[in-house]
């Protein structure tokens, strides 16, 4: 028989939600603002070459991370919630080893070739050093990202993301460190390496505080593989629609282009910062309703979270385009300040890709992983395409026109599948709002000098003042809207007060 929840109980689950999403949000943004970090050390110790090498290992690694995670992380997510202590403490401590045996011979294949990898990576042998050591760093990487699903799983964010920030404020921190006083990449690269080491052992002893750890089984990780590798395509042509136009870039152009392209693409990217605490938090809390059949309290969470991500990647969106030349002057040379476009398309490449992330969790609810592949492949294979025929013609500006397009048929096709078959709906009434709403910010915030990061960060403040007042007079909020803000607000406020007491 199915338990009716009181009000009180329905806004606790509220309450936990956005406090969840605030609390990663957070997280992601020192995070990101930890990688901005990045971009003065390194385009002004190395230059825009050495830059392009610090983006191919990038890159490279972002490829290699789920391919030697076999998506178990992912796995980990959809059936660990659910399990008890006594189950878990096997499981775990089996995948972690799965992990750590399927990695060994891939980095021993890295060794014996260094120097034909390296022509792929940077289209020159004289980098072949680095490559197994790119390889090590994908590898501890991927047993990070394993080792933290755990707390991701039983729903342990705050702890997920104090290990995130920890892990990427150390990062970035010896980066800085080693790029100011003439380090070579090599040492930043084994750095990166150390800290994630040092992490996952400090994640492993918590782990197995909690629940402790048995000997593994092996036979026992075939339920999560089973589940994890169909992901590994998907994950691996996410990678090509996110990273591969730098391959391109450096082989049809040179590695300088790759990185004042870089630049300007992870300016753009910033968009992210609105989605990915969203999807993050909401894929355990959608898993959770679906297993004890609540499917309208699945379609209202989707709905809005889909609400808030467009009401604020869209006049981020617009913001981007005026401030990607100050931003980039402020934070590189004058080298990478190459107009506001390239952020702009990358942007708005972005949001279509948070659209694909919200909604894509709800195949995995239904465990069609099998339909990834073949959408991920179509937009691939559309980004591959414009890759090939744009940046020989109109250089890097031709992979932003192959992001914006190939992000679009990814983010457009899985949302009209969560569409058919969660009764999910999309308000385009208040999307036309939040557009207009974003064009009159963006006009305003037009006509106002900017020259140094700090009236960046006043704009910013300026133009979100704008777009909510717009927005406002347009009558953009239902009075559902500002009921469930009032809820959340008067939530926060009681949460703090009790703290306090």
């Amino acid at each position: 028989m199915k338990i009716s929840k009181s009000p009180s109980q329905r806004r606790s689950e509220g309450f936990k939600f956005a406090g969840d999403v605030v609390w990663v949000g957070i997280s992601g943004v020192l995070i990101s603002c930890f990688g901005v970090l990045t971009l003065p050390a390194l385009t002004k110790s190395y230059g825009t070459e050495q830059y392009g090498v610090w983006v191919q290992a990038l890159v490279t690694v972002g490829l290699l991370t789920p391919f030697l995670n076999l998506q178990l992380s992912t796995a980990a997510v959809r059936y660990f919630a659910g399990q008890t202590d006594q189950k878990l403490r096997g499981t775990f401590g089996t995948l972690l080893l799965v992990l750590v045996l399927f990695s060994l011979p891939i980095l021993l294949i890295s060794v014996l070739a260094k120097t034909d990898l390296a022509i792929l990576v940077f289209d020159n042998t004289k980098y072949s050093l680095l490559i197994p050591v790119i390889f090590l760093w994908a590898g501890t990487a991927s047993l990070f990202t394993y080792t933290a699903s755990y707390f991701r799983a039983r729903r342990r964010l705050r702890t997920y993301s104090i290990f995130q920030l920890v892990s990427s404020g150390s990062q970035v921190l010896l980066l800085i460190v080693l790029a100011v006083r003439g380090f070579e990449l090599l040492s930043i690269f084994f750095s990166q390496i150390a800290v994630y080491i040092t992490c996952i052992f400090a994640m492993l002893t918590l782990v197995a505080r909690e629940i402790g750890l048995r000997r593994p089984h092996i036979p026992a990780a075939k339920k999560y593989l089973r589940f994890g590798i169909p992901l590994i395509p998907t994950a691996i042509v996410n990678w090509i629609l996110a990273s591969s136009d730098r391959y391109f870039i450096v082989h049809y152009l040179n590695l300088s282009q790759s990185g004042i392209y870089n630049a300007s693409y992870s300016l753009g990217s910033l968009v992210s910062l609105v989605f990915t605490p969203i999807s993050f938090v909401l894929f355990p809390f959608i898993s959770k309703f679906y297993e004890h059949k609540e499917l309208q309290k699945v379609k209202n969470y989707t709905e809005y979270s889909t609400r808030f991500f467009l009401a604020t990647a869209i006049p981020a969106t617009v913001g981007l385009y005026f401030l990607a030349n100050p931003l980039l002057k402020s934070l590189t040379t004058s080298t990478y300040a190459i107009g506001g476009l390239l952020t702009f398309l990358v942007a708005a490449g972005t949001v279509f890709f948070g659209m694909y992330q919200i909604n894509v969790y709800h195949l995995l609810l239904k465990e069609k992983t099998v339909l990834l592949p073949l959408l991920t492949v179509a937009s691939a294979g559309t980004s591959i395409l414009l890759d090939i025929l744009l940046i020989p013609r109109i250089g890097i500006i031709g992979a932003a026109f192959a992001t914006v397009a190939s992000y679009a048929l990814l983010g457009t096709a899985v949302t009209v599948w969560t569409y058919r078959n969660f009764d999910y709906r999309i308000d385009f009434v208040f999307l036309s709002k939040s557009i207009a709403a974003s064009v009159i910010m963006g006009i305003c915030i037009s006509v106002i000098a900017v020259n140094n990061l700090l009236q960046c960060l006043l704009i910013v403040c300026i133009g979100s003042a704008i777009y909510l007042v717009t927005l406002f007079l347009l009558r953009g909020f239902s009075e559902a809207d500002k009921t469930l803000i009032k809820e959340l607000l008067q939530g926060i406020k009681n949460a703090a007060v009790n703290r306090g007491a």
